[in-house]
């Protein structure tokens, strides 16, 4: 399984984003975590917490959890790895659209969390082969958009900052709350 390279692009900035999703019916799980450090939303003093909340909840695989609970926090790229061994069929664009719509409003507004962001999701979309449905489709455009308008080459930041606001305000919440399996 490809990890993005690009983890770690967000780790100045502090996502208090997932701080009660089991408030929310959501449903937490390796997937949303590993999705979440790849597009830089979350960091693995997190996911450290959540796994810990397993283990204790006695969550199988145990021995997973427990490899991830003795890495140090400071490695995100095994963290990742490790996630990525849990056995969890949940929908990877059902994921990112909670994630997205989870973003802060404040956190939007800063043009340079969304260049950064917008690098991200380009990434998780190879990640998997360009396939994406529909409605995430232009998540992959803009990072290029950006880059354009930061040469001078075409459009200016605020209008490429306008339409990834657009785009991201476009994204409708999962319809039930909990992940959709495949």
């Amino acid at each position: 399984m490809a990890v993005f390279r690009s983890s770690n692009i967000l780790a100045n900035y502090n996502f208090p984003l997932i701080a009660a999703l089991a408030g929310n019916g959501m449903i937490e799980s390796a997937n949303y975590y590993k999705i979440a450090l790849n597009l830089g939303l979350l960091k693995t003093t997190d996911v450290q917490s959540w796994v810990n909340d397993q283990i204790l909840a006695g969550v199988e695989p145990a021995d997973k959890f427990i490899e991830i609970a003795y890495l140090k926090e400071s490695n995100l790229l095994d963290t990742i790895h490790m996630l990525s061994e849990i056995d969890d069929n949940t929908d990877n664009f059902q994921i990112v659209r909670c994630l997205l719509n989870k973003i802060k409003i404040d956190q939007l507004q800063d043009i340079e969390f969304c260049i950064k962001l917008s690098k991200c999701l380009y990434n998780f979309v190879v990640e998997h082969d360009f396939d994406v449905p529909e409605d995430l489709y232009d998540m992959m455009f803009f990072d290029e958009e950006y880059e354009l308008a930061i040469d001078g080459v075409y459009g200016t930041l605020e209008t490429w900052h306008k339409e990834f606001l657009e785009f991201i305000s476009s994204i409708e919440k999962p319809a039930n709350k909990a992940f959709k399996r495949n």
